[in-house]
């Protein structure tokens, strides 16, 4: 763990291109190319849209499904396997396939709003630079369902059912329960489970880069995509490790503010 991060640490103070020219040591020209770079600020933009729209529609809807399946409903075991199996499938995987369902001619998504009569024409869901990430989004929401519904659905059942049952003769309602049961005791589970997600999420550029490889015009890149690209496509090691300490730094910021969160909870 310590070399790499040492590594990143030294390249982002270098100009450094392999086989190109010597590195530079402890310049800030990376740093200051950072500032005035359109692209740059485009990905960091696009990267809080792709965490925080992930995020809004995974936490909900794995929060649902999990309390759902921790009720005694019939084929309860049938649908848990179901609802984790996205969680099985590789990445590349999930891209390529949706890259065919959002394709304008032969994909399905178009050709059943056209036969729905709810479009005209077909939607170039992943060449439109309005709706590019926004239709990844969609594909990363449905992916990361699963680890929402593992992680919170373990939560739920660690609470006694003598709990729910108390609750239930005091008159309480299954709202009632959620917010004045479930939450509060599963709070911890919640924060750590939002924590290792955002950090996930923001360092997973495998969907977009296979679906449209930042494209169109930069405007599906992420600061993940743009890492990757600065370093394997232009070759300027330097700049991506800037751009990654960089994002290193509000990751680690990020998840200090959460533990102590979490620390704050539990003497609460």
């Amino acid at each position: 763990m310590v070399y790499p991060m040492v590594s990143q640490f030294i390249i982002a103070f270098q100009h450094y291109r392999p086989f190109r020219s010597p590195a530079v040591y402890f310049s800030f020209v990376n740093f200051r190319q950072m500032l005035i770079d359109e692209k740059f600020w485009l990905a960091a933009r696009n990267t809080l849209v792709w965490v925080g729209g992930s995020l809004l529609f995974q936490f909900p809807l794995g929060f649902g499904a999990a309390f759902i399946l921790n009720k005694k409903i019939k084929g309860r075991s049938f649908f848990r396997s179901i609802f984790v199996l996205p969680w099985a499938i590789p990445p590349y995987l999930i891209g390529l396939t949706f890259v065919w369902l959002y394709h304008g001619r032969v994909g399905i998504i178009n050709d059943v709003l056209i036969k729905l009569s709810l479009i005209e024409r077909p939607i170039a869901f992943l060449a439109d630079k309005n709706i590019a990430l926004t239709s990844i989004i969609v594909v990363n929401i449905w992916y990361g369902i699963p680890f929402f519904i593992i992680m919170l659905l373990a939560a739920m059942q660690s609470i006694p059912r003598e709990v729910y049952e108390a609750a239930s003769i005091d008159g309480a309602n299954e709202i009632n329960k959620v917010f004045c049961i479930i939450i509060p005791m599963i709070k911890p589970a919640i924060i750590n489970t939002l924590l290792l997600r955002t950090i996930w999420i923001t360092n997973f550029g495998d969907l977009i880069y296979v679906m449209t490889k930042g494209g169109p015009a930069g405007h599906t890149n992420t600061l993940a995509t743009y890492i990757m690209r600065a370093a394997y496509h232009k070759g300027d090691y330097g700049y991506a490790a800037a751009i990654a300490l960089i994002l290193t730094i509000f990751l680690v910021i990020y998840a200090i503010f959460m533990i102590r969160l979490l620390r704050a909870k539990k003497h609460g």
